[in-house]
């Protein structure tokens, strides 16, 4: 049977002979084997998570892009014949893939809705369809990134060639 720390020993031993950690394991410090990659040891180095900022700032004009991707399969749809430009497939994040139509029929349901708890004075209710429960924000950032899509020079380009091709 092969003990793990003969392994260790003779597998560490490198030519430049420091004494640190790329040469051997560092057992005067009191290191066990079994610390090494669970963070307990010194494999890691303390970091100072203080500084919340990841380095970018809106500064140097880094932001995020102005349209998501939320229309879904456009182009397998159009190899197979199946796309509609007036009712495409839609992405919701977080929740799924739905019709143009559907997603539009049933945001209007939804603000219905609120209407109808705003009238009756259900403000808690209404404050959690629309700040934590999230998606319902789902579907109106999908419904305005759709209609932007749509309205890119792109997608009319590649509309335009799937009608023509048809």
């Amino acid at each position: 049977m092969i003990k793990l720390k003969e392994l260790i020993k003779e597998e560490t031993v490198h030519s430049c002979e420091c004494g640190g950690d790329c040469c051997s394991v560092n057992e005067s410090k009191g290191m066990e084997l079994g610390k090494i990659f669970t963070g307990h040891g010194f494999a890691f180095k303390n970091e100072n998570l203080e500084d919340e900022s990841c380095g970018y700032t809106d500064e140097i004009g880094i932001d995020e892009p102005e349209i998501e991707e939320s229309l879904y399969n456009v182009s397998q749809d159009m190899k197979d014949g199946k796309f509609d430009a007036k009712n495409p497939q839609v992405h919701i994040s977080g929740y799924g893939v739905t019709n143009l139509k559907t997603l539009q029929d049933s945001l209007s349901r939804k603000f219905t809705d609120l209407a109808k708890k705003a009238k009756k004075g259900d403000v808690e209710n209404i404050e959690y369809i629309l700040k934590k429960n999230g998606v319902l924000m789902g579907f109106v950032e999908a419904l305005v990134d759709v209609n932007k899509q749509l309205r890119s020079p792109q997608m009319k380009r590649k509309i335009t060639m799937y009608k023509r091709k048809r």
